[in-house]
C-alpha cells in the first residue's frame, strides 16, 4: 500500500476541506492568479502516476489560524468562481476565432492572462461609453442598457460581493465541512457550533445515532433538538462537495426518514 493511501485512511490526508479540494490551492493543473496562494501551499500534496492524485494535509490545516483558514477558503472559493463561472466562453470562443486557433490555446495561457485581457476589456468599453456620452443613437442606447460582458470582479470585489450577497440573504451556511469515515458510514458534519458525527455503519446497534465526537467503543449518543438538526440539513442542501455530492444526498435522506 502507499503511505499516501494510508494516509487517507488515517485521516492525516484529506480529499476535501470545507468543500474544496486542494486542486484550487496549488493543483498539478491550476494555474496561480498571484492572491496568497504560495502562502498555503504547504497544506497540500500529490501524487502523479497513472491517476493523479491531491490532497490536504490535515496536520498543516491544524495550524492555521482561523484568520487564515478563512483567508484559505476565500482563495478557493474565488478561484473555483473564475473557473466555473467567471469566465465568458463567448468571449474566448470568439478570441480563438480571431486569433485563427483552438478553443484550448486561449487556456493554455493561463487565467492571469484572461482576466488581464478581460479587464482591459472592460475598461476600454467603458471608455467607449465615456466618449459616447450624450449620443442618443439606437446602437449607444442599446449599448448602455447592457452589462459588460467583460467583467470578471477580482479576488477583493468577489469577496466584497459575496459578504453583501449573504448579509443580505442571511445565508451564512451552518455546515461547514463534511468528511466520510472508511469504517463502513460513519458520517462527520462540521458546523459552525462543532462537529458532529451520525453513525450509519452496517449492522450497528447505534444506526443513525448522533455524537459530538467519534463513536467509537464508549462514546455515548447525544440527542439534538429539532432546530439543531433543520440547520444541519438545511446546510448540508447548500453545502458544496465535489467528492462527496451523492453522499451528502443519501445522509439527507436518512436524516429526513429518521425525523418522520
Amino acid at each position: 500500500m502507499r503511505d499516501w493511501v494510508e494516509k487517507f485512511e488515517t485521516g492525516e490526508y484529506l480529499r476535501e476541506w470545507r468543500g474544496y479540494s486542494p486542486h484550487w490551492i496549488g493543483g498539478l493543473y491550476c494555474d496561480s492568479l498571484n492572491i496568497n496562494e504560495d502562502k498555503y501551499i504547504h497544506c497540500m500534496g500529490n501524487f502523479s502516476g497513472i491517476g493523479d492524485v491531491e490532497w490536504w494535509v490535515a496536520a498543516e490545516l491544524e495550524k492555521l489560524s482561523n484568520e487564515e483558514q478563512d483567508e484559505l477558503e476565500k482563495i478557493c472559493r474565488y478561484k473555483k468562481f473564475i473557473d466555473n463561472e467567471a469566465k465568458p466562453k463567448e468571449l474566448i470562443n470568439k478570441l480563438s476565432e480571431f486569433f485563427d486557433c483552438e478553443f484550448y490555446h486561449i487556456h493554455r495561457t493561463g487565467n492571469e492572462e484572461i482576466l488581464k485581457f478581460c479587464r482591459d476589456a472592460h475598461n476600454y468599453r467603458e471608455l467607449i461609453l465615456k466618449n459616447s456620452k450624450g449620443s442618443r443613437d439606437e446602437t449607444t442606447i442599446k449599448l448602455t442598457q447592457t452589462d459588460s460582458p467583460f467583467f470578471i470582479p477580482t479576488y477583493d470585489e468577489y469577496n466584497d460581493i459575496m459578504l453583501k450577497k449573504e448579509y443580505v440573504e442571511n445565508k451564512i451556511n451552518y455546515v461547514i465541512g463534511f468528511k466520510q469515515y472508511l469504517d463502513g458510514g460513519t458520517v462527520e458534519i462540521e458546523t459552525i457550533d462543532g462537529k458532529y458525527y451520525i453513525d450509519f455503519r452496517i449492522n450497528t446497534m447505534t444506526y443513525g445515532s448522533f455524537y459530538d465526537r467519534y463513536p467509537k467503543n464508549g462514546v455515548q449518543p447525544i440527542t439534538l433538538s429539532d432546530e439543531i438538526i433543520e440547520k444541519i440539513l438545511e446546510g448540508l442542501e447548500l453545502f458544496e462537495s465535489e467528492f462527496y455530492e451523492g453522499v451528502i444526498k443519501n445522509v439527507i435522506v436518512k436524516i429526513k426518514e429518521m425525523s418522520l
